[in-house]
């Protein structure tokens, strides 16, 4: 894009320019408007303490290297907004990890936490700038998140991310009880590095990862084996013994069904513009960013008219309506089966206010689902 665009701009004046000299000249307009990268460095732990002391809960750590008595190296920078993890207490414990590249003078990888609110709405919770991904540099974003952020400690959080091998050894190191999972979309496109290209197969392998019970899990494992037993193969040699990691019927609800990592990089994109900043604007952009986007939240919350979230509802009353045309047969006060139009059918448990059923959707997805909901609907 920005090729294209410095060509449309020496069409429009008549002039021709290599891409090196549009690229330098890029770089003095971004260090005359935002200030140049030597001194962004310098000025970002002051600018990080006068955030922090005006927005209270917020906190940063700014790591150097020394290499002489006047000259120190930056090294990496974690923040996360007061807001932001006060907020957190009140999300889902999950947590979305993903890195995204920068792009300015001294470039580095820009690593973000980001979680999922009642509304499914997303929730940026901190932010580092390293060098690059790596076991390291992720063990030290992790250290930070549960030393500085009290609303990630002593609950039992589920970490979605790439298989990027820095990633698990660092969450060894997570002093609580976690879970890993690994985002499906990044499991496909590693299925398909593999060879595995068929559209056919790729939408296959995707269900088999997003199968909510057993029997249809080993039911699309079987078909896929006879119809590809290479890509069968790749499975059980890459993700033998992880099944709870990629499968979301073994997943025992830490997920809530959330199979990707697509709320970090929906963050990510809208920080696009901001990754080829200077570093001290970079952190002014994702504060104030996040600032219009809670402003916006907060304006949006105090419409609501439900009881629980409006996606919520709006789930719960589509799955009742659905409901009505299934028909149940009651085995007694606390246990029925139902049957749906596709002649499948389900068992509910009911017990102390706690619903299980065979499609594994309540335990996966927290939330009643249609078959829980038809067998309430004609025992009330």
């Amino acid at each position: 894009s920005f090729c294209n665009s410095s060509s449309n701009v020496g069409n429009f004046f008549f002039i021709k320019i290599s891409y090196f000299k549009a690229y330098k000249a890029l770089h003095k307009a971004l260090e005359r408007v935002f200030g140049d990268w030597e001194t962004s460095y310098a000025e970002l732990p002051q600018y990080l303490a006068t955030i922090k002391k005006h927005n209270p809960g917020t906190v940063f750590k700014v790591d150097v290297e020394r290499i002489t008595n006047d000259k120190v190296l930056f090294k990496s920078a974690f923040w996360a907004f007061g807001a932001s993890i006060e907020g957190f207490a009140h999300c889902r414990p999950l947590i979305c990890i993903d890195g995204t590249h920068l792009y300015g003078k001294y470039q580095g990888t820009l690593l973000v936490a980001t979680g999922v609110d009642a509304n499914d709405g997303i929730f940026p919770l901190a932010y580092v700038i390293v060098d690059s991904e790596s076991k390291d540099s992720w063990d030290w974003f992790l250290r930070c998140m549960y030393y500085y952020i009290h609303s990630v400690r002593n609950r039992c959080l589920t970490f979605i991310s790439d298989r990027m091998k820095g990633i698990p050894r660092a969450l060894d190191n997570w002093p609580e009880e976690h879970h890993h999972r690994f985002c499906a979309r990044h499991l496909k496109a590693n299925f398909q590095v593999a060879g595995f290209t068929q559209k056919n197969l790729v939408d296959l392998f995707y269900s088999c990862a997003s199968a909510t019970d057993d029997f249809q899990y080993k039911e699309l494992r079987g078909h896929l084996k006879t119809i590809a037993p290479d890509a069968h193969a790749w499975i059980e040699k890459s993700l033998r013994g992880v099944e709870e990691n990629w499968a979301l019927c073994k997943d025992n609800g830490g997920r809530f069904m959330m199979m990707t990592t697509n709320v970090s990089e929906s963050f990510n994109g809208v920080l696009r513009g901001a990754r080829a900043l200077p570093v001290k604007s970079l952190v002014a952009r994702t504060f104030y960013r996040l600032n219009d986007y809670f402003m916006k939240r907060r304006s949006d919350a105090e419409g609501f008219e439900t009881q629980m979230s409006p996606k919520v509802e709006t789930l719960l009353a589509k799955r009742a309506k659905q409901a009505r045309y299934y028909g149940i047969v009651r085995f007694n006060q606390t246990e029925w089966q139902v049957n749906d139009q596709f002649g499948r059918a389900f068992t509910v448990t009911l017990h102390d206010n706690i619903c299980s059923c065979t499609c594994n959707i309540p335990l996966l997805q927290k939330l009643p689902c249609l078959h829980v909901m038809a067998g309430c609907a004609q025992t009330i």
